[in-house]
């Protein structure tokens, strides 16, 4: 058996000046559409969430400040895997919430933050251009949470979603592991 990959060049034209496909063990001709596409299709470029960062101050300022509150820095970088820039990307996560967590930005995010009974669902406003292997930090806000739901019991589930033209990427975290590692180390030192 021989395997033939897809060309990243397609669509390539033959001698009598027509494009043609493999179609049932045969060589056809192509349809106008197919070749559109085809084209496009090298055109596009190819996203991908790189990473997701949960931050938070340093131990010293945490135990000096001593508030009620645990204040963590949720932060997310989408990476172009493509070999395009691309200029036309949406980033939305949704958190699934409760009572004691609250959601903040800075004036320097570009970001839209939406409440609703049971989720907050924050949102990329603004987007820089994505060149390609380039990593950006499209999504940054901070949570608190009252240190009476710490450690927490049940999951904190973040969904990242990520939409462009070529296509969309998804991908879901359970932030109440990360937030309790932190909790676990900032209690060890009280």
């Amino acid at each position: 058996m021989v395997a033939i990959p897809v060309s990243v060049n397609a669509p390539h034209i033959a001698k009598d000046k027509k494009y043609y496909k493999r179609y049932n063990f045969e060589s056809v001709a192509m349809e106008e559409y197919e070749i559109r596409n085809l084209y496009l299709r090298r055109q596009n470029s190819k996203l991908e969430i790189d990473d997701l960062r949960v931050i938070s101050k340093r131990l010293e300022e945490i135990i000096q400040e001593d508030n009620d509150y645990l204040e963590i820095t949720v932060q997310l970088s989408v990476k172009n895997i493509g070999n395009f820039p691309e200029d036309y990307y949406k980033v939305s996560c949704t958190l699934n919430s409760g009572k004691g967590l609250t959601l903040t930005s800075d004036s320097k995010s570009q970001i839209d933050i939406t409440a609703l009974t049971d989720k907050w669902i924050v949102s990329s406003t603004k987007r820089p251009p994505l060149f390609p292997d380039e990593v950006l930090s499209v999504i940054h806000f901070k949570l608190q949470i009252i240190n009476s739901l710490l450690p927490f019991k049940d999951k904190l589930n973040l969904e990242v979603k990520l939409f462009y033209p070529g296509g969309y990427d998804i991908e879901t975290w359970d932030l109440s592991e990360k937030i309790n590692f932190l909790y676990q180390g900032i209690n060890a030192y009280r």
